[in-house]
């Protein structure tokens, strides 16, 4: 993302704090707990919004980002108009301008006849520009096609169907620690809501550090993190024999840095659902 476009939008963020419109201070902790009420367009915006926000925020530990899908679910709750971001806001070119210009006339035609259906349209496309900027999943393309169908069915197509349950996630750890934070229990629990219903699952927990450190240090690490992952999730009910692990230590390096380098995104443990 250009520089002034990311100051920008910090700046955004950092309104939150004296956002009162709704009748009193509201962060993105508070955002992504609320119980929306509503069937018009706009309540359907604000919890579209307060889905990703509480993704970036609860899996992806990105409170910046979940900051900034708030400060547009909070406009949404209060009656405003919240357009869609800019494609040049995130340097993305290519269709996104064409995509922009084609949701907001779908916008315009259908939001009061198919509100819901045109919300997820717009957060979706805005989650397709984030993801071009973001080491996290879902990837561009997968956003792309989240888009692609939600604009079909606010446009009148075949309805959108619900978002499947995620299927990876990532926990982070300190600098030298394998042991699980708050925040990184929280996202068990996640993992552990997204087993439910599921036959037969297969968890894989890949363990990952930094390169501050010697490398066969860093597997050692890589794998006290993988096992302290399956070992929470054991505790929580999950089968044992349904979760692999493995350490990549400081091999695939989410952030890309020169030995000895501390990087808080590449200490972290990588877990995906089969």
């Amino acid at each position: 993302m250009r520089a002034i476009s990311r100051a920008m939008m910090m700046g955004a963020f950092l309104g939150l704090a004296g956002c009162a419109g709704l009748g009193g201070t509201f962060h993105a902790e508070d955002f992504i707990g609320q119980n929306i009420q509503g069937s018009d367009f706009n309540a359907h915006l604000a919890r579209e919004y307060q889905s990703v926000a509480r993704l970036e925020a609860k899996e992806h530990v990105n409170w910046y980002q979940s900051g900034l899908y708030t400060n547009k679910g909070l406009a949404a709750m209060g009656g405003e108009t919240v357009l869609p971001w800019e494609p040049a806001d995130f340097g993305v070119g290519g269709d996104a301008d064409a995509w922009r210009n084609d949701l907001l006339a779908a916008l315009d035609a259908n939001r009061s006849a198919r509100p819901e259906a045109c919300a997820r349209a717009q957060v979706m496309y805005d989650a397709y520009l984030h993801a071009s900027d973001s080491v996290y999943p879902p990837t561009p393309a997968e956003r792309a096609e989240q888009f692609k169908d939600a604009l079909a069915a606010c446009k009148g197509g075949a309805p959108v169907a619900a978002p499947a349950a995620p299927n990876a996630f990532t926990i982070y750890f300190g600098f030298d620690k394998y042991n699980l934070t708050a925040e990184a229990q929280r996202v068990v629990d996640s993992i552990v809501s997204a087993l439910r219903g599921m036959a037969a699952p297969r968890v894989t927990v890949d363990g990952h550090t930094d390169t501050a450190g010697p490398s066969a240090y860093n597997l050692g690490l890589g794998d006290r993190r993988a096992k302290a992952v399956q070992k929470a999730l054991t505790d929580r009910g999950v089968g044992a024999g349904a979760i692999s692990t493995d350490t990549l230590g400081e091999s695939q390096l989410a952030v890309p840095t020169a030995d000895g380098t501390p990087e808080p995104l590449n200490r972290r443990a990588v877990i995906t659902i089969k």
